[in-house]
């Protein structure tokens, strides 16, 4: 655990390219996949496991399949909300080790209609007023060599709150990686920085609020928001690694094991934060995947 007086790590700031949408494509180099047969069924086995994790399932409608991402390995598929941001990717191999590192902003104006029954409300009141949470965005990364990675986003906002000065926020960020063929996972994390069109951001509260190591078992990622729960948990295996930084809105969560094959992991966290009345919060927010060869040399 870490508490740090800097907004970003180093290695996970990145600038943000170009939107993915038909009429660019072509320019960007992207090879689209989306109404091929072998898009289809990427978007099938991506709809089946984005619904085991919380939140709305994403309409695969509005998602697009591509490859030749900039920055990736050839081959590498990604399937990404239609018309959104495309990610900043760097990959990296050396001696056997990996590590795939990619960003992307969130807001809550971009989780507007995509998903299937639109606005969550969560169904938590109180006299500081109602928590209602926005659909999900999703990002998957997927290589046949060395596995994939979901992560999705979810803002949530206290309605009716009464406070003239404030409006109050959720963020939730959450994924699951898993290795393929013969390479280990050895970390996968999330992390977040206030964007630079972000209005103002303040800390309320957040969560992990500490590092934790063992077995596989529950990790809470509830908050409080206005004096609102916004309640949450995860299984979380081997070690949690998180940091909260000084400045309001980043923050970052790691799973770290030695080694794991062939196995789903999963990692999460939960902040909540105020910005002036009537702003928007946004936050560049990062993944990062790493592991290694189990073929020694």
């Amino acid at each position: 655990m870490k508490f740090l007086g800097m907004t970003a790590v180093a290695s996970l700031a990145f600038s943000l390219a170009l939107v993915p949408a038909a009429a660019v494509a072509a320019e960007e180099g992207l090879e689209v996949l989306t109404d091929t047969p072998a898009g289809e069924a990427y978007l099938e086995k991506f709809e089946e496991r984005i619904e085991e994790l919380p939140g709305l399932a994403p309409d695969t409608s509005d998602y697009a399949v591509v490859s030749n991402v900039p920055g990736d390995i050839d081959g590498a598929i990604w399937i990404l909300p239609d018309g959104s941001t495309l990610p900043k990717v760097v990959f990296t191999e050396s001696d056997g080790s990996f590590e795939v590192t990619f960003s992307v902003e969130s807001s809550p104006e971009e989780q507007i209609g995509l998903a299937r029954g639109g606005s969550l409300d969560g169904g938590v009141g109180s006299r500081a007023g109602t928590l209602s949470w926005n659909a999900p965005t999703c990002f998957a990364r997927y290589t046949t060599t060395y596995g994939w990675f979901d992560r999705c986003t979810q803002w949530g906002k206290v309605v009716n709150d009464g406070d003239s000065a404030r409006d109050h926020w959720v963020f939730k960020y959450y994924g699951t990686c898993k290795s393929n063929a013969i390479y280990y996972v050895q970390s996968c994390g999330l992390s977040s920085t206030r964007s630079s069109s972000s209005s103002t951001l303040y800390w309320e509260d957040w969560a992990p609020r500490g590092d934790s190591t063992g077995p596989c078992r529950s990790v809470s990622i509830g908050v409080s928001v206005f004096g609102i729960s916004a309640s949450g948990s995860y299984e979380a295996c081997d070690t949690v690694d998180m940091t909260k930084f000084t400045a309001p809105g980043s923050f970052s969560n790691t799973f770290r094991t030695p080694r794991v094959l062939n196995s789903e992991r999963g990692v999460e966290y939960q902040i909540s934060l105020g910005v002036p009345q009537g702003g928007t919060p946004r936050l560049t927010t990062n993944a990062s995947m790493t592991g290694y060869s189990s073929i020694p040399g």
